[in-house]
């Protein structure tokens, strides 16, 4: 259980920093149409 664990909060981890990475480039986009 500890190992699959594991490998399920790298992956929890990974999909968190994509959709942050995301979020930072949505927001980019957004402050450059309202600017």
């Amino acid at each position: 259980l500890s190992h699959e664990d594991g490998f399920v909060s790298l992956s929890e981890r990974d999909q968190a920093g994509h959709s942050a990475v995301e979020m930072r480039r949505a927001n980019q986009d957004a402050a450059a149409d309202w600017a």
